[in-house]
């Protein structure tokens, strides 16, 4: 027998996990739901960073006069704090790292990092001079 090749356009059903996708708007899919014996859920969960508090500081020791930006307080594990450090050096376009709970990162950009900060819901406080 021969078997019948399937292009990539063509591949199983399973390709988009059962979902169905609409264009349609919200107040329809709330009566849909609606309809199906579920609701919605209007207010999405309260942010947990929003009682985040992050310490940020400018730090040049032990950096041969270079700066950097310590970023500490966060309370998350650290895959979470990994994470959080990707996307500000993303952002920024710097280099950095993350250990035991600290990102670094390299330069002198306090005030755009708590910038980022604070449009990501956390609250920051400026340690230092």
């Amino acid at each position: 027998m021969a078997r019948e090749k399937k292009s990539k356009k063509h591949a199983s059903d399973s390709e988009h996990g059962g979902f169905v996708y609409s264009t349609g708007s919200l107040s329809a899919l709330q009566e849909a739901l609606a309809s199906a014996g579920l609701q919605a859920s209007a207010d999405p969960e309260p942010s947990k960073t929003a009682s985040i508090t992050l310490e940020v500081r400018l730090e040049r020791k032990h950096r041969a006069g270079k700066a950097a930006v310590l970023i500490s307080g966060h309370p998350g594990s650290s895959d979470e704090i990994d994470e959080l450090a990707k996307w500000l050096k993303t952002k920024l376009a710097t280099g950095g790292s993350a250990e035991d709970g600290v990102i670094l990162l390299q330069g002198d950009r306090r005030d755009k990092v708590m910038e980022l900060l604070e449009s990501k819901g956390y609250r920051c406080k400026r340690v230092g001079g």
